[in-house]
């Protein structure tokens, strides 16, 4: 599988280092289980059906049940009423780096603040 079959990790692959980007490290499976969890996003709400996410991750049923049980497993997709939904896990994640992105802002503000930089 090349870097442009797994559609939006192209961008982070073409953020590793030349040498890694040289040799593809691509799994299949890996690749399929984060196109589902970008699926799951934006759908915290009224969830996602199984065969909805097979067809927004081009993916089998098969695959995808596997993938959201491993997920799950992980704490990263919860199921309720046959629709899925992003775990705690994952939001806590999110939450973690807004907060240390924030807390790197404000470093950087009082840094400036000290030195004088517009």
């Amino acid at each position: 599988m090349s870097a442009a079959q797994c559609g939006s990790l192209k961008l982070i692959i073409s953020l590793t280092p030349k040498v890694l980007a040289m040799t593809d490290y691509t799994n299949n499976a890996q690749c399929r289980i984060l196109r589902l969890v970008s699926a799951l996003a934006g759908n915290e709400f009224a969830g996602i059906s199984p065969g909805e996410l097979a067809r927004l991750t081009q993916s089998s049923s098969c695959n995808v049940t596997k993938d959201l049980f491993n997920l799950a497993r992980a704490g990263f997709a919860l199921e309720a009423n046959g629709r899925w939904f992003l775990g705690t896990s994952l939001i806590r994640i999110s939450h973690a780096c807004a907060q240390h992105h924030q807390q790197c802002e404000a470093r950087v503000a009082s840094m400036k603040a000290l030195t004088n930089i517009p």
